[in-house]
């Protein structure tokens, strides 16, 4: 939900050189599987379990692909949008820890 709220959120700024593809989908996705595979790169905490590097990997993944593409303006309410999102799956699932609404600023 993270990638496809991510990809509406450029769409919808209709931004010059600026145009969303299924290439950023697996961009993402890739970015993703790197991240999960060396998650020693995303801060390991003492407690580093799958579901935490499952979420850095995700926040961090789509900020790479979406987030520095924006200009300054845009950028905060996308990271609005995304921690909505975040915080709307955290509690469908129950799996996300709340300290990740920090990693995202």
């Amino acid at each position: 939900e993270c990638i496809l709220e991510s990809q509406l959120f450029v769409q919808q700024l209709q931004m010059k050189r600026v145009a969303i593809s299924i290439r950023d989908i697996l961009r993402t996705v890739k970015i993703y599987e790197f991240l999960v595979q060396n998650s020693f790169l995303l801060a390991p905490t003492s407690h580093d379990d799958q579901v935490i590097v499952h979420w850095r990997a995700l926040i961090c993944s789509v900020l790479m692909c979406y987030y520095f593409r924006l200009n300054n303006a845009p950028r905060k309410v996308f990271l609005a949008k995304v921690t909505e999102t975040i915080d709307a799956l955290r509690l469908e699932r129950n799996s996300c820890p709340r300290e990740f609404r920090n990693d995202l600023y």
